[in-house]
């Protein structure tokens, strides 16, 4: 994966990740939730690179970490977490980051 729950805190802080993946209403992050979130996000990052670089990747970059945690935000949300329009608008942003890489437009950065 490209990111852990410690990088979604820090990101987004305690709060928000606990409301994405509190589904027992306990007042915790849940981290049996979480990880479905972040492997969803690594298998969207992992389309679109695969192509252009062997997986997995040695050392992942500090703005594919962002994306992924990005990405697993966005995949956490449905019935109950609402998805706002910031959290749509960087998925967003993400996924054209990972056009970009995967048309050679952008690279990230390793070898």
């Amino acid at each position: 994966m490209y990111a852990r729950l410690e990088d979604m805190v820090l990101r987004f802080g305690e709060q928000e990740v606990r409301i994405l993946t509190d589904r027992d209403n306990t007042g915790e992050i849940d981290a049996t939730a979480l990880p479905g979130g972040l492997q969803a996000a690594a298998d969207e990052i992992n389309g679109y690179i695969g192509g252009r670089y062997t997986l997995p990747l040695p050392v992942v970059p500090s703005d594919l970490r962002s994306i992924a945690c990005d990405i697993a935000r966005y995949r956490l949300t449905g019935a109950e977490r609402v998805c706002s329009d910031e959290i749509r608008g960087r998925y967003r942003d993400a996924i054209r980051y990972l056009e970009n890489v995967a048309n050679g437009r952008l690279t990230l950065g390793t070898t």
